[in-house]
C-alpha cells in the first residue's frame, strides 16, 4: 500500500515538473534603477518592441502597454501610434517624434541573444545535423526619460522560449513593471506607487 502512494507521488511530481518546464517560464534576472532619480511622474509613456516580426512586437508591446495601464500610467504602443517603421527610425528621429507626440516616457523590449540546446550526440554515433532541443532567450527593457534620453530603469529577463505565447507576454510585462513599481520609478499624482 505505502508502495502504491510513493509511486503515486512519483508520478505526479514528475508529471508537474514536465508541466512547468513545457510553460516556459519568463524570469526577471536582474535589474537595475537610477537611485540618483527620484520617482517620475510621466504624463505619457510610449512602448516600442524592436523585435523583427510585427506579430511578436506587437504582442509585446500589447501587453507592456495593458500592464503599464492597470498600474494608472497614460501608455500607449509605438505600432499604433506610428506604424511599423517606428523601431527601424534611427534614435534622433524616433525622439523628434515623441517628443512631438508629447511622450515623456519611453518603455523599450529588445531580444538580447538566443542560445541553442542541442541533441547531445550518443557515444558511437556523431549527428552533423543535430535537432535543437531547446532554446535560451535573452531579452532587455529600459525604461526612459524622452526629455534628456535618460536611462530610469533597466531590466534582462530569461525564457526558454523562442515563440512567445500570450501567457509569455503577459508574465513578462508583469515581472518588468512590478519591478518598476518595487523600485518606486514611477509616481501617480503627488503618491508614489507601493511596492507589492
Amino acid at each position: 500500500m505505502a508502495y502504491n502512494w510513493i509511486r503515486i507521488a512519483s508520478c505526479f511530481l514528475f508529471a508537474s515538473m514536465l508541466f512547468l518546464h513545457s510553460c516556459s517560464p519568463v524570469q526577471l534576472t536582474s535589474a537595475w534603477s537610477d537611485k540618483n532619480e527620484q520617482a517620475m511622474s510621466f504624463s505619457r509613456i510610449l512602448v516600442v518592441s524592436f523585435a523583427r516580426d510585427t506579430a511578436k512586437r506587437k504582442l509585446g508591446e500589447d501587453h507592456i502597454k495593458a500592464e503599464m495601464v492597470r498600474h494608472g500610467q497614460a501608455a500607449f504602443t509605438s505600432l499604433d501610434i506610428f506604424g511599423p517603421g517606428f523601431a527601424d527610425a534611427d534614435s534622433l528621429s524616433r525622439r523628434q517624434l515623441m517628443l512631438e507626440k508629447g511622450f515623456d516616457g519611453l518603455v523599450t523590449f529588445r531580444i538580447l541573444n538566443v542560445d541553442d540546446d542541442y541533441e547531445p550526440n550518443s557515444l558511437f554515433t556523431l549527428h552533423p545535423s543535430r535537432s535543437i532541443v531547446e532554446q535560451d532567450v535573452y531579452m532587455s527593457s529600459e525604461l526612459y526619460r524622452v526629455k534628456d534620453n535618460k536611462m530610469i530603469w533597466h531590466g534582462q529577463s530569461s525564457s526558454s522560449s523562442t515563440d512567445p505565447t500570450e501567457d509569455m507576454a503577459i508574465r513578462y510585462a508583469r515581472n518588468i513593471v512590478r519591478d518598476m513599481i518595487h523600485k518606486r520609478v514611477f509616481v501617480i499624482g503627488n503618491k508614489r506607487l507601493a511596492a507589492y
